[in-house]
C-alpha cells in the first residue's frame, strides 16, 4: 500500500511557481533552468504553460504547504512518529566556517565565484536550530544538473578515502527521483542569484533525530526544508568526520526527495520511498528504503533553511 500525498509527494501546481520568471522568448535558456532547479519532465510542463501574478502564485504556494503540514498534523500525531534517540555527532566533528568550506571547494572545482558568500552571512539572520553555515556549489555549476551533481558528489567522497555503497545509483535521475516542492522551489531562486555557490543555514540531522518523515515535515517551520543528496553529500565532502562509523553516531534519512521504485510482490510502481545514508563495515552505505512513517533511534533527518 503507497503512502498518500498527505505523506509528502509533493508536485508543483501550475499557478504555483514564484520567483520563477516565465518564458519570454527565451525557451531553451528557461527550460534548461526548470531542468538544474531538478523538476521532472511533468512538473516542466506545468511550469512552463503556467500565467498569471506572481505574487498571486507566491500566495498559492505557502497555502499550499500550510495546507499539507496541517493535514500531516490532523492524519496522525507527529510526536508519536518518533522515537527516543541517543545517536549524535561524532565526537571528532568540528563544523567547518563558511570560509574553510569555500576553499575545499575551489580546490576541487577551480576558481568558482565566492564573492558573494561573505555578504549573504553578514546579512541574513541565523536560525537557532541550525547547526552551521552551509556553502556548496550550486549543482549545475560543477555538473549537467541537480541529478548528475549528486552521482558526481557521491564519487568525490569516496575519494576521501571513505568507501562508499551506492545502491541507490540507478534511482539518481530524473526519471526516478523527484525533488520535493520546497526543495524544487529552494533550486529555482538559486538559479538567479549571485555567485557559483549557494549559502545556507543547515541542521545536520540531530534536530530531528528518531522522528519518521513525516513527523519532520509536519513540524517544520516555513523556512525549513529536507535536504536532497546532492546537498547531504556535499556537506559530507567537507565533513567527512560525520561518517567516519564512531560509536551511536547518527546516520541519515533524507527527506528531500521521493523516489519511484516497483514492489518485490506486484508491479505498482510507488512515490513513498526514500534514501538514507548509514555507517556499513566502515563505510557509506547509500540505500533507498520505504516508508514515510518509519522511525528509527539510529538516524536523523537533515535540513537547510530558506533564508531568502
Amino acid at each position: 500500500m503507497s503512502v498518500p500525498d498527505i505523506a509528502g509527494r509533493d508536485k508543483i501546481p501550475s499557478s504555483a511557481t514564484p520567483d520563477i520568471r516565465h518564458d519570454d522568448g527565451q525557451g531553451s535558456e528557461f527550460h534548461n533552468a526548470l531542468v538544474r532547479a531538478g523538476m521532472t519532465r511533468h512538473d516542466r510542463q506545468l511550469v512552463i504553460g503556467s500565467e498569471g501574478n506572481h505574487v498571486a502564485q507566491s500566495v498559492v504556494m505557502g497555502l499550499r504547504i500550510v495546507a499539507q503540514q496541517q493535514r500531516d498534523l490532523k492524519w496522525r500525531d507527529p510526536k508519536a512518529w518518533s522515537v527516543p534517540s541517543d545517536c549524535g555527532y561524532p565526537e571528532s566533528l568540528s563544523f567547518r566556517s563558511h570560509e574553510s568550506q569555500v576553499r575545499a571547494y575551489k580546490e576541487l572545482f577551480g576558481n568558482l565565484d565566492s564573492s558573494h558568500v561573505e555578504e549573504i552571512i553578514r546579512k541574513a539572520a541565523f536560525p537557532m536550530q541550525a547547526d552551521l553555515w552551509a556553502v556548496i556549489p550550486k549543482p549545475w555549476v560543477i555538473a549537467a544538473d541537480v541529478f548528475a551533481a549528486m552521482r558526481l558528489m557521491a564519487k568525490k567522497v569516496s575519494q576521501l578515502g571513505i568507501s562508499v555503497e551506492n545502491k541507490a545509483a540507478f534511482e539518481m535521475d530524473e526519471a526516478h527521483m523527484h525533488l520535493i516542492t520546497k526543495t524544487q522551489l529552494f533550486y529555482a531562486k538559486q538559479h538567479n542569484s549571485p555567485g557559483d555557490f549557494i549559502v545556507f543555514p543547515v541542521q545536520f540531522g540531530k534536530g530531528w533525530a528518531g522522528h519518521s518523515l513525516v513527523s519532520s515535515k509536519a513540524q517544520h517551520s516555513a523556512e525549513e526544508f529536507s535536504l536532497d543528496p546532492y546537498a547531504i553529500l556535499a556537506l559530507l565532502y567537507t565533513h567527512p568526520e560525520r561518517l567516519r562509523g564512531e560509536h551511536l553516531e547518527l546516520g541519515l534519512r533524507c527527506g528531500g526527495v521521493l523516489l519511484d521504485r516497483h514492489h518485490d510482490d506486484h508491479d505498482e510502481v510507488t512515490g513513498d520511498h526514500h534514501l538514507c545514508f548509514r555507517w556499513f563495515r566502515d563505510g557509506l552505505l547509500i540505500s533507498a528504503d520505504h516508508g514515510m512513517w518509519d522511525r528509527e533511534a539510529a538516524l536523523g533527518i537533515p535540513t537547510g533553511f530558506d533564508i531568502t
